[in-house]
Formats: structure tokens, sequence, C-alpha cells
């Protein structure tokens, strides 16, 4: 129940946003300061800019940055940062990436990824172009069929595979975004709490261990064969 509140809160929260400029130039840095409050109500303006702060002395120093107290009272830290990506986690509970995507037209569009961090970790994916407004996400990004997890697709149609699969349930995934490339790496997350582990043996085996690199083309996300 708490993972669904933290994934429904989340999709409820980044539905609509404010029309603001982004003057970011195609850099994370600048997309993450500008956006607006509402799109990660934990953090005001001056929260992003001391996460920022922080971040880029701990690097100069090569030290691991510090959390910040959020508005919510939980710890937020920048975890990594480039010219196109930028990742925090917010809390214990939640994480948020940053992507930024070139589009064939020279501009470009926001990819925000947040992410229960409850096991099993479970990712939202969510568009929006430079102004921050939503963007339907449709034909942007969709997760790949079950059967491309699988080391061996074919494996899908057997019965065995089809009866264990039917008792673990519904699938969840953790979406990654790469810091440098226009990437992003999608992984089933259901075997990784100690019970499915051992229960699910079987069936954990015949999934591929990082699963699947997707790679943006300008106009969408598509797989890596």
């Amino acid at each position: 129940m708490k993972h669904f509140a933290i994934i429904l809160t989340l999709v409820l929260l980044w539905g609509i946003f404010p029309s603001t400029y982004i003057h970011a130039q195609g850099h994370a840095r600048g997309a993450f300061l500008e956006s607006p409050d509402y799109v990660i109500p934990s953090l005001n303006t001056n929260t992003k800019k001391d996460l920022i702060d922080i971040y880029e002395a701990a690097q100069k120093e090569g030290k691991a940055p510090q959390s910040v107290t959020n508005l919510f009272g939980g710890s937020s830290v920048v975890t990594s940062l480039s010219d196109t990506a930028i990742a925090i986690q917010l809390d214990d509970a939640t994480s948020v990436q940053i992507k930024l995507l070139p589009m064939i037209n020279n501009s470009f569009l926001i990819c925000m990824v947040s992410t229960s961090l409850v096991t099993p970790k479970q990712s939202v994916v969510r568009f929006f172009g430079q102004d921050w407004k939503d963007i339907d996400g449709t034909g942007l990004f969709s997760l790949p069929p079950t059967e491309a997890f699988l080391v061996s697709p074919d494996d899908i149609h057997q019965t065995r595979v089809k009866t264990l699969l039917a008792e673990r349930g519904v699938l969840t995934h953790e979406v990654i975004c790469d810091p440098h490339n226009p990437e992003i790496r999608v992984r089933l997350t259901i075997f990784d709490d100690s019970v499915a582990q051992v229960s699910f043996a079987e069936l954990s085996k015949l999934f591929k261990e990082d699963g699947i690199t997707m790679r943006w083309d300008g106009a969408k996300f598509v797989p890596v064969k």
C-alpha cells in the first residue's frame, strides 16, 4: 500500500505544471534549477540551488555530497550530474532523474523518471517540453514486452514459464537514465527482494540480469539490439 501511494502521489503531483521557459540551453543543471516548484514539491528554488552547490563543491574535493533537508523534512541529495542528466534522491523512499533528449529540430524534450525506492522499485516516466508543459508520452516510450527481458525470448511460450509468471503476478520495472548518452536502461525489479529470490529462483534465472537498454533516436526510445 505504501508503494502504491508513493507512485500515485508522484503521478498526481506531476500531471500539470505552469509554463516556465528554461534558459538552460540544453543543460540539465539549468533545467533542474528553473523547473517550477510544482514539479518536485519538496524542493523550492533555494533548496535546488543548495543541492547543486553542495554537489559541485563535493566533486571538486573528491568527497560524497552532503544531504539537505527538504520542505517535507526528508534528506535530499544530488547523486549525479552531467550536461544532459541529473539524479536526485529526494528521501529514503523516492528518487528523481531528469534527462534532456535532443529532438530532430534541434530543440529538446525533458524526460523525468520518478522511482519509488520501496522494494520492489517502480518507476514512472513522464515527458515535458522546454517550457515544462506536460507532453503525452504515447509514442515516446513504452515498456518492452515481457519476452524481451528473457534471455531466450521464445521461452515465453513454454507452459512452465507462463505458470511461473502468473504466480509471480504484476511485473515491476526500474528505469535508469544514462548520465552521458541518450539512453535508458529498463530492468525488472520483481526479484529484488530476498523472498522472491528464493521463491522464484527458477524464474529469475530466465531473465536478463541487466535488463534492456533503450536509445533515444530523436523521436522515441527504441531497444538496442
